[in-house]
């Protein structure tokens, strides 16, 4: 068991060498810099938290739709965010590779054919899989 443990660890080692994992670590500094990203989600945080207080105490429809058409404004500026953006692309892209991997892993336990699972990203191209995998 050792063996696979640090082949795994070698195996993480190179994950973080792909393009997938350096832009995503890419696009979370960037973020982490963008004030005024943080700002806008400290406030929707903040507006969310309001919302479910307002509810707990039975406020008023009028008060608790304020609160929710503020919460939209600010939710639009965060998911507009040019940053924010990127990093959801960055994300999904990570995401993918993951779901790749994971599905080779899966396969391989379960004892099915594991070395003809697609290895590209625009499932559907590969004339093994179809698009299946």
């Amino acid at each position: 068991m050792k063996d696979i443990l640090n082949l795994t660890i070698e195996f993480a080692k190179e994950i973080q060498k792909t393009k997938e994992y350096l832009n995503l670590k890419k696009a979370k500094e960037i973020n982490d810099k963008d004030h005024e990203l943080k700002n806008n989600i400290n406030k929707f945080n903040e507006l969310s938290e309001n919302v479910k207080n307002l509810i707990k105490n039975s406020s008023k429809k009028e008060e608790i739709d304020e609160e929710n058409s503020k919460i939209s404004l600010i939710y639009s500026k965060i998911v507009n965010n040019e940053n924010m953006i990127n990093f959801n692309k960055a994300s999904n892209e990570m995401n993918i590779l993951m779901n790749k991997i994971n599905n080779i892993l899966i396969k391989a336990v379960n004892g099915e054919d594991f070395e003809s699972s697609c290895v590209e990203f625009n499932c559907g191209s590969c004339k093994k899989c179809s698009g299946k995998n």
